[in-house]
């Protein structure tokens, strides 16, 4: 069975349980999962997943776990995020340019996407003085979408399955 695209939703998880990928996530936001945000169980010879143009948000725990040195993975044009004002966004233990030299992220940014008040939640984001969305996230691709319609999407048997 082929594993849907998630596209266009909102991810939230307030435990300690990452975020379940199966062969692509992109226009995402991932927010405040507490010890890591994304995890990577195993390294595969295949292609694994790719993760692009998604926004990562978080306050606590890392970024990444498992063995992303190895895992093959199209990982890019994403945004990450930390609120509790730890900007360094280490990566598996490497800095973000250590991260970058390993071909990952190579056009990622790490800024804050300009939401209201993700603290509170609301992941709408902040507009400016023409009512316009802004926010840095857009220059990586990512794509805005309608907040009370997130939720799971492919075929029926896919949505059946998840219990959803």
């Amino acid at each position: 069975m082929q594993a849907p695209t998630i596209a266009s939703r909102r991810s939230r998880r307030e435990s300690h349980n990452p975020f379940f990928i199966r062969e692509r996530s992109s226009y995402n936001i991932f927010a405040f999962s507490r010890l890591y945000q994304i995890q990577a169980t195993h390294a595969e010879k295949h292609r694994s997943f790719t993760f692009k143009n998604n926004i990562v948000i978080w306050d606590k725990g890392t970024l990444l776990a498992g063995p992303w040195d190895r895992i093959n993975i199209n990982m890019d044009d994403n945004c990450y995020s930390r609120l509790d004002g730890d900007h360094s966004c280490k990566v598996i233990g490497k800095s973000w340019t250590d991260w970058q030299d390993l071909g990952r992220d190579l056009h990622s940014i790490i800024a804050d996407p300009g939401f209201v008040d993700p603290a509170h939640r609301n992941f709408e984001f902040v507009r400016n003085d023409e009512n316009e969305m802004t926010s840095p996230a857009f220059s990586i691709g990512f794509k805005p979408f309608d907040l009370n319609k997130p939720g799971l999407y492919g075929t029926d048997s896919w949505i059946a399955q998840s219990g959803s």
